[in-house]
């Protein structure tokens, strides 16, 4: 497991040689866009070129997200498109991601949210990237059911509480952390997978496919319970 931080405009002016440096940050998830040009939104994030062009410095793994407003499918893919353009000419050792919870689409059906998530999550992926979606487990558990949005790994956002209500390859637990060189509260997160083995061996995310790279993705958890349910049927309980 490894602890990020994932940053914005909110955060202000960022020591990035410090947060770097802090031995509780081993990534940083950092905003790149909201919503795309249109009505005087420029649709990238005001801290994004300072924060990208210092946090490459620092060699530090990073992750990229986009904080959607879209309400349909062509909000969806132009905002998937401006985000694209932005991020142009970086790698990422982590996922991109759809950061899907605004109010304004608290009124959208299951069906009408899945659409535009999956407008988005379809054009990245396309693009060579290993696209995400984020929203709150309350969204995952009532509003993001639709099974096509299943293949999709998700950052769950669930805090104050002690796992997420929902499974996914990232958790975000608190809203309130603090971090060396950010004088703002920050979220902070757990990763559970190996992202920059995973991207890198794949060639996604502006790197060359690694050949020869083999990553262990045997389920150690499935094969865990049911070595434990043969033994719970012959009398030998297991302790979790």
């Amino acid at each position: 497991m490894r602890h990020g931080i994932d940053v914005s405009y909110a955060q202000g002016d960022i020591d990035w040689a410090k947060a770097a440096a802090d031995n509780r940050i081993d990534f940083a998830m950092i905003r790149a866009t909201a919503t795309y040009p249109h009505k005087n939104y420029s649709g990238v994030d005001q801290k994004w070129q300072r924060n990208i062009k210092e946090a490459v410095k620092t060699g530090l793994p990073l992750g990229v997200y986009h904080y959607s407003y879209a309400l349909t499918v062509e909000d969806a893919k132009k905002e998937a498109e401006h985000f694209l353009n932005t991020i142009k000419g970086y790698k990422f050792e982590y996922p991109v991601v759809f950061d899907f919870e605004d109010p304004s689409q608290n009124a959208l059906n299951s069906r009408e949210a899945a659409e535009i998530c999956l407008t988005w999550l379809e054009t990245v992926q396309a693009a060579g990237y290993y696209a995400m979606l984020y929203s709150m487990a309350d969204w995952f558990t009532h509003k993001l059911t639709d099974k096509r949005l299943q293949k999709y790994d998700r950052w769950v956002a669930h805090v104050n509480a002690p796992e997420p209500a929902v499974e996914g390859g990232i958790w975000q637990y608190t809203w309130t952390g603090r971090v060396n060189g950010i004088e703002t509260l920050v979220d902070l997160n757990y990763a559970y997978k190996d992202y920059p083995s995973i991207i890198k061996a794949a060639g996604l995310n502006g790197f060359s496919k690694t050949a020869g790279n083999i990553i262990d993705t045997t389920d150690y958890k499935a094969l865990y319970l049911e070595a434990k349910e043969k033994l719970e049927r012959i009398g030998v309980i297991v302790n979790s």
